[in-house]
C-alpha cells in the first residue's frame, strides 16, 4: 500500500486570497493543495479595489492577467448624499501623498477569480473545486488533518482562506461580531446606470441616506454593481420583500433614482450579511488564517481583497519559512501581529 501523501500545505479557499498564497508557496517550491467548495465560475461580491491591491497584483506578477479581463479604471471616490442636499465631494488618488500607484480599476470577480485559481494552477499547486471539509481533525505544527468530500487530507500546515465560512474560527469557536456594524447588502449588475461624470469619472460612486449607504462600482464598459447597505435593524424591521429592497432603496433617494431611471437589469437583488467580525487569534497550531476568513472589516473603502491579498503574502512566507526550518511560534507571532494591526 503506497504512503499517505503529506502536503507541505493545504489552502482552504480558491478565492484570491487563497490562490495568491498557493501561488507564492508553489513558487517556492512547496507542495500545495487548494480545496474549495464551490464550483468556478462563480459570483462574488467585492469589485471595488485600491491602488495598493493593484500593487500587490504586480507583486505577484498577474497584474497583466488582470488587465487582460474586462474592467474599468479607478481613479478616487465621489461620495454624495442621497437628496443632493450637498454637492458631491471628490477625492482622488493623485492627491494621495507617496510614490504608490495613483489609480487602481474594479472587476467583476467571476474574472478575477477564475484568474487567479489558474495563476495558482500554472505556478505548480493543485487545485479541487467541489471538495468540502466535513471535518478539521487535527491542528498541530507540523501536523494538520482534515475530511474532504474527497476523502482524508494531511498537511503540515493549513491556511484558511474559506471566506465568510471560517472553516477553522467556526470550529475553534472563535469569531466575534462587532456589535454595531451588523449590516445586510441588497446588491445587483445593471447596465445603463449614469455614473459620476466630469472630474469624477472612473470614481466609485459611494451615496449616503437615511437607511443606509450605496455603492455603485462601474466593473466595465457597460455594466455597474450597484448596492445597498442597511442596518440590520432595518433588515429584520422592513416590511418588503429581501429580494426587492434594492428597489425599495433606490425610490427613496433621489441621487440613486436619477443614476437608475434607464437602468437595465434584475427586478429582484441579492442578499448578503456583511457583519463586521474578528477571528483572533489570527493564527494558532498548524493554521493561519487570512482574508474574510480572519477578519471581516465594514466594506465601505474597499479593503477587503487589499486585506487578503496582503494577509495571503504573509501566511504563505511564514509556511515557506518555517518549512526551511523557522520557528513556529515565531511566525505564528508574527502573523497575528500583523493581522491585529491592520484589523484594529
Amino acid at each position: 500500500m503506497p504512503p499517505e501523501t503529506i502536503r507541505d500545505c493545504l489552502v482552504v479557499g480558491a478565492g484570491p486570497a487563497g490562490s495568491a498564497a498557493a501561488l507564492e508557496m508553489a513558487r517556492a517550491g512547496l507542495d500545495v493543495l487548494v480545496i474549495d467548495r464551490g464550483e468556478f465560475p462563480r459570483f462574488r461580491i467585492g469589485e471595488s479595489f485600491l491602488p495598493r491591491t493593484k500593487r500587490a497584483f504586480r507583486r505577484l506578477g498577474v497584474l497583466d492577467r488582470c488587465l487582460a479581463l474586462p474592467h474599468a479604471r479607478k481613479v478616487g471616490v465621489e461620495i454624495t448624499l442621497g437628496d443632493w442636499r450637498h454637492g458631491p465631494q471628490r477625492y482622488f488618488f493623485r492627491d494621495v501623498y507617496g510614490d504608490g500607484d495613483k489609480e487602481t480599476f474594479n472587476m467583476a470577480r467571476v474574472h478575477l477569480d477564475a484568474m487567479m485559481m489558474q495563476a495558482a494552477r500554472d505556478a505548480g499547486a493543485e487545485v479541487r473545486t467541489s471538495c468540502a471539509i466535513n471535518e478539521i481533525t487535527q491542528l498541530a505544527d507540523g501536523d494538520v488533518r482534515v475530511q474532504t468530500d474527497a476523502g482524508p487530507v494531511r498537511a503540515r500546515w493549513m491556511i484558511d482562506a474559506s471566506g465568510q465560512a471560517t472553516a477553522v474560527g467556526r470550529m475553534l469557536g472563535q469569531r466575534r461580531y462587532h456589535s454595531f456594524l451588523r449590516n445586510v447588502a441588497y446588491f445587483e449588475h445593471f447596465e445603463n446606470v449614469i455614473r459620476p461624470s466630469g472630474p469624477a469619472a472612473n470614481c466609485f460612486g459611494l451615496t449616503i441616506a437615511d437607511e443606509g449607504w450605496f455603492w455603485m462600482i462601474p466593473l466595465d464598459d457597460r455594466r455597474t454593481s450597484v448596492g445597498f447597505v442597511a442596518r440590520e435593524s432595518l433588515h429584520r424591521s422592513l416590511d418588503v420583500p429581501a429580494e426587492r429592497r434594492f428597489r425599495w432603496a433606490v425610490e427613496r433617494t433621489p441621487v440613486l433614482r436619477e443614476r437608475m431611471a434607464n437602468a437595465v437589469g434584475p427586478e429582484e437583488n441579492r442578499v448578503i450579511a456583511d457583519f463586521t467580525y474578528r477571528c483572533d487569534p489570527f493564527s494558532g497550531p498548524g493554521h493561519f488564517l487570512i482574508g474574510d476568513a480572519a477578519a471581516f472589516l465594514d466594506p465601505v473603502w474597499s479593503t477587503g481583497l487589499t486585506l487578503g491579498l496582503l494577509g495571503a503574502e504573509q501566511a504563505a512566507n511564514s509556511v515557506i519559512r518555517m518549512s526551511q526550518g523557522g520557528s513556529a511560534a515565531t511566525e505564528r507571532a508574527r502573523h497575528n501581529a500583523w493581522t491585529k494591526r491592520i484589523t484594529d
